[in-house]
């Protein structure tokens, strides 16, 4: 079912808010989140986060790669943090399960049903859990980790490496490395931040030095290993 807005086109009609708990009185949800985010800290693991679009197809490139640098980090004893999901999510649990080393969570959200209602099979039993709110999942996705490394992805993801970014920028947190894998797919956006976003003043150079775009998964597997030890 869709609706159309003048200029827009067709959009999904959405039946309820699907975060709509965060702005709730009821924080119950909420506050059960923190207390899972709080259990996960408690498990003192050495935590690496994948992100990365849900439709990228198992045997791609980006699919290989993701798995290939998960297993190599897991076997330095590196615990391996996804979304739980398809795509670039599942090659990130996959390639730790390849490893008997590293453990392979999945941080699931029961708030986007289409990407999101299954799990993959390559999350530990005991390392599988569903959050309501997507604030608190992405806090503990990022705010666990040693390292971060963004895959390509959709809106999802351009969501979660620019609230990572603002996060490190105004110093609501500890900086951390970030990796963007494939410089055919970042590079567009880096130029545009550096030709237009930094030219209209509304960043400063200094903040893509935030992240970097990086084509050797080796390099960013050796510096990831090195940030764990």
């Amino acid at each position: 079912m869709t609706r159309l807005i003048p200029g827009f086109g067709h959009l999904p009609k959405i039946e309820k808010m699907p975060n709509g708990v965060e702005m709730s009185s009821d924080q119950v949800a909420f506050v059960n989140d923190l207390d899972m985010s709080r259990r996960i800290t408690e498990f003192g693991e050495r935590f690496v986060s994948f992100f990365g679009g849900s439709g990228i197809d198992k045997g791609s490139y980006y699919y290989e790669k993701a798995v290939e640098l998960a297993q190599t980090i897991s076997l330095s004893g590196c615990a391996l943090l996804t979304g739980g999901g398809s795509g670039i999510m599942e090659a990130g649990n996959r390639g730790a399960n390849l490893s008997s080393s590293g453990s392979s969570y999945g941080i699931l959200t029961n708030t986007i049903q289409h990407e999101f209602s299954s799990a993959n099979p390559f999350i530990d039993t005991d390392k599988k859990f569903t959050f309501n709110t997507l604030s608190v999942r992405l806090l503990t996705l990022i705010s666990n980790s040693r390292a971060v490394v963004f895959f390509p992805g959709g809106f999802g993801t351009f969501e979660e490496l620019f609230s990572l970014l603002v996060r490190e920028k105004v110093e609501m947190m500890k900086p951390l490395p970030i990796y963007l894998f494939g410089s055919a797919f970042w590079n567009g956006l880096v130029a545009w931040l550096k030709d237009v976003v930094v030219k209209e003043g509304v960043i400063g150079a200094e903040h893509l030095e935030l992240f970097r775009v990086e084509d050797d998964s080796t390099k960013i597997a050796d510096e990831i290993i090195g940030y764990c030890s």
